[in-house]
């Protein structure tokens, strides 16, 4: 991901979400995605990412930015595998059509009656990716009154924020989404029936945001926090807002209470 506008500067920012978890195309699709805040993860996801597209014959994008692209720490290469295809592969994959008939593999549906037909078919592939592939990482969420939620370089820089407002007594935790759709609202509901309000931390002008307020579904404030154009924002800075949104929900009562 890149900073932008334009074609964007190499500098750290999240200002793709939208691009990359609304469609990234034409068509009533969403890309699987998913965010590496890490070296390791950047590696493991990218396996995920080819063994995901191989299992639901779907579109798959791994977004990092400047910072993880340029940042050098110890990782680990998981073990070589042969290449394989999916079991279900011979029905449809372009192996040589000797003795069967041929296969086309193509996603031009020009009549109206076909691409319904095959529209629906994603929908379906989507509500089982949906259902299935939600992905995040938590962090002192089992007794927090606020919940920060970071993904990337945001969420890595967040985590050490969360430590220094646990350290200053206040009850924080960190909800880190790994996969950015199918956006893991299933967990983060979940969470907003005992949270008091949430903060949303990211490289953009808010982006993310508008998933984190879908999941919690009215049930306690969300607040925001961003940097733009490829700034990134300090812990010092998060911790601030972490003890903006105390303040602003000291009063108000737990929603599970």
């Amino acid at each position: 991901m890149r900073g932008g506008p334009g074609l964007g500067n190499i500098q750290p920012s999240q200002s793709d979400y939208f691009q990359v978890t609304r469609s990234a195309g034409h068509g009533d699709y969403h890309p699987i995605v998913l965010a590496p805040a890490t070296v390791q993860e950047a590696i493991d996801l990218t396996t995920l990412a080819f063994d995901l597209a191989d299992k639901y014959r779907h579109v798959v994008i791994v977004v990092a930015d400047g910072l993880i692209g340029q940042m050098m720490e110890p990782a680990t290469l998981p073990p070589m595998r042969d290449p394989h295809l999916h079991p279900d592969a011979a029905s449809w994959a372009l192996t040589g059509a000797e003795g069967r008939t041929p296969n086309v593999v193509t996603s031009l549906c020009l009549g109206a009656e076909t691409g319904e037909r095959h529209n629906k078919e994603i929908q379906a592939r989507l509500r089982v990716i949906r259902e299935a592939e939600q992905r995040a990482t938590e962090v002192f969420t089992e007794d927090a009154e606020v919940i920060v939620v970071g993904y990337g370089t945001a969420g890595r820089i967040a985590e050490s924020a969360v430590h220094q407002a646990r350290e200053a007594g206040l009850k924080v935790g960190l909800f880190r989404p790994i996969a950015l759709w199918p956006f893991p609202e299933r967990r983060l509901g979940a969470l907003a029936g005992r949270a008091r309000g949430f903060l949303a931390v990211e490289m953009n002008a808010g982006q993310m945001v508008d998933d984190v307020r879908l999941a919690v579904n009215g049930r306690a404030p969300v607040a925001f926090y961003g940097r733009l154009g490829g700034a990134v924002p300090m812990p010092e800075e998060i911790y601030d807002a972490i003890t903006g949104v105390f303040e602003q929900v000291a009063s108000l009562p737990v929603a599970g209470d």
